[in-house]
């Protein structure tokens, strides 16, 4: 059997994440199947946090970090073709503004945190923050404006002096993802016609030097 058909809660609709080297994921988000979330329980009993309906799509724990993951994928082949386009269009209108980041991305982390530390417990592991939106043309440069965008929202900028404990949000596509992740978790897009577990003719290796978070304490460095 695939990994990916073995682990379906790492896939998020056609992107599959390999987090066999990880600790664990932790479910937060009930949508998955076989997921064991007590965050609807959690919502259902505590009217006064019942406003914290945003989570993200992965929350995975590695030894001295803890990743929360954000995929939006605009570039889906599921999408219908005569759709495809528009669908694209409207991200990318989303992405120039500050809603995609003021709407989706900061509530969905916010949301996600607030869980982490009241359910989980108050780590003092590294804490990131990663958006991966699947537009291939998106380059390094850009990447990093769009890092510095999210970071810039909310309490994610943090005090003057900084967060006493280690974090950093990151923006990433498939291939900045897999140029700097694909030792520790790499990314491949599964489409549904593939049973095989492999990536498919759509699917996009890069190779390229690989940074681990753990060894430097930082996020990928900008290139």
């Amino acid at each position: 059997m695939s990994a990916a058909s073995l682990n379906p809660d790492w896939q998020e609709n056609e992107l599959f994440f390999d987090f066999s080297k990880a600790l664990r994921v932790v479910p937060i988000d009930d949508r998955r199947k076989g997921s064991a979330s007590r965050y609807p329980e959690i919502l259902s009993n505590c009217p006064n946090i019942s406003n914290l309906s945003h989570t993200v799509d992965f929350v995975v724990e590695w030894k001295d970090e803890i990743w929360f993951i954000e995929v939006k994928d605009p570039s889906a082949t599921q999408i219908p073709s005569q759709h495809r386009e528009a669908q694209l269009s409207s991200f990318q209108v989303k992405l120039l503004s500050d809603s995609l980041f003021q709407e989706e991305l900061y509530p969905k982390f916010h949301d996600s945190l607030i869980y982490w530390v009241m359910d989980e417990r108050l780590s003092q592991k590294k804490l990131f923050y990663f958006a991966l939106l699947e537009i291939p043309t998106l380059d390094v440069q850009l990447l990093s404006t769009l890092s510095d965008r999210l970071k810039a929202i909310g309490f994610l900028k943090g005090p003057p002096r900084g967060w006493s404990n280690p974090f950093e949000a990151r923006v990433f596509n498939i291939d900045h993802w897999n140029r700097f992740l694909k030792d520790r978790c790499p990314v491949q897009r599964i489409s549904s016609a593939s049973d095989d577990g492999l990536m498919g003719n759509d699917a996009r290796r890069v190779p390229g030097r690989s940074t681990h978070l753990s060894n430097s304490g930082q996020s990928p460095a900008r290139s």
